[in-house]
């Protein structure tokens, strides 16, 4: 990975100046490149296993909605550089949430949210005003004997509009709700999800065909994670491949190996997390395993600006970073943030500064920012630098962490 490009100055003592900062300053990152540093705030003490970083009050940068399990559900306003101040609403006060999905349930042009209950009660839609302020629970979905785990939006009948696939930690199935455009969700009675537990939600297109299928993760040790093959017109059938037979709380869909179609990587809550890699027709290898310890989370993105996307998990109380090499092969960086009871680890640019920065969510702890020091500010080791004078020009070579120098 490039460190840092060959740069010309003029020999002034403003040059000369530089380079004695330079030279004096520089430290090493983690061999990967990637750093990250805690931004100081420390937001609630709540039991947040769960958040998302959306901008609900489309001021153009990202804020923090954070899923309450028998605590309140939260938002923090960022203010544009990173700092998340607590808004003061507390969404469906007094029930137990375990998961959130969010988008634009009812065509406004705002984010609107998702909240899967963890309980007998039924799961909640609430709906933005575009300013941030959320109101709503006049939909209750899922209600009666039925424990809600994890939803995610998509639109599953390509008709333009948001759809809903909620899970069950018990019930018969899980269930598709279909929208009207109006957000307003009504059951798919014409096919079902049948699974014996299921703590995770992810809908993708795994098959190429332009509709979004499903995957649904169980922590039975007695299950598989199931693939759900869409037929464009949200009924679903289970396929024979599966996401993995490990106990997991969710699975993510991303295209780790640049070939354009989506693979899958699987968090393993009680046994090793794994990367199966997709051949474009929903048809799954596995290619690595790591044995972690108790997995509760993984997110992907670009983390140090080279185009491939990199691995995060939360582990226990410590967030784990791996590199990709491009090829979808995940590489241990050696970075581990702590964190007390990290739940999840959700990635944006909350910061504005162009990179991907982390929100980590926690169970009866402070949730964190952590802001990402891989690019834009540009860390290197002194005895990596050298630099020439020639015709009143100074020339500054960095050397790249591959051993070779930049140009």
């Amino acid at each position: 990975m490039k460190l840092f490009h060959k740069a010309q100055l003029k020999s002034t003592p403003l040059a000369t100046a530089l380079l004695m900062i330079m030279s004096s300053h520089a430290h090493a990152l983690p061999a990967s490149g990637i750093s990250f540093v805690d931004s100081g705030q420390s937001l609630g003490a709540d039991n947040n296993p769960r958040s998302k970083l959306v901008d609900v009050d489309g001021d153009g940068d990202l804020d923090a909605m954070t899923v309450g399990y028998y605590s309140p559900n939260r938002l923090y306003l960022n203010d544009g550089s990173g700092t998340m101040t607590d808004s003061g609403q507390i969404l469906n006060p007094g029930l137990a949430m375990w998961d959130m999905c969010t988008g634009d349930i009812d065509n406004d042009g705002d984010i609107d949210a998702v909240y899967a209950h963890w309980g007998y009660g039924g799961s909640r839609v609430q709906f933005n005003d575009g300013s941030g302020l959320f109101s709503g629970d006049s939909q209750i979905l899922g209600a009666g004997g039925r424990i809600g785990s994890a939803c995610d939006l998509g639109d599953l009948d390509n008709d333009g509009d948001l759809d809903l696939l909620l899970t069950y930690d018990a019930g018969p199935t899980d269930e598709i709700f279909l929208n009207d455009g109006n957000g307003i969700f009504a059951p798919n009675y014409t096919t079902s999800l049948d699974n014996v537990r299921t703590y995770g939600a992810t809908l993708a297109d795994l098959d190429g065909d332009g509709d979004l299928d499903a995957i649904t993760a169980t922590p039975s040790s007695s299950a598989p994670n199931n693939i759900w093959i869409n037929d464009g017109s949200a009924n679903f059938s289970v396929s024979t491949q599966v996401a993995g037979n490990t106990n997991s709380f969710r699975v993510e869909a991303a295209d780790i190996d640049n070939d354009g179609d989506l693979d899958l990587i699987v968090p393993g809550a009680f046994s090793d997390t794994i990367i199966l890699k997709n051949n474009g027709s929903a048809e799954f290898t596995q290619t690595q395993s790591f044995t972690l310890g108790y997995v509760t989370s993984a997110s992907l993105g670009d983390l140090d600006g080279d185009t491939d996307l990199d691995l995060v998990l939360a582990i226990g109380n410590t967030i784990k970073v791996f590199e990709n090499n491009g090829t979808g092969s995940f590489t241990d960086t050696g970075l581990n943030l702590t964190q007390t009871t990290v739940y999840h680890a959700a990635l944006g640019d909350i910061d504005g500064d162009g990179d991907l920065d982390i929100f980590g969510s926690s169970a009866n702890q402070p949730n964190k920012v952590w802001l990402n020091g891989s690019t834009g500010v540009v860390n290197f080791d002194s005895d990596a630098i050298t630099a020439t004078e020639a015709d009143g020009t100074i020339t500054i070579t960095v050397n790249r962490s591959n051993g070779t120098t930049g140009a």
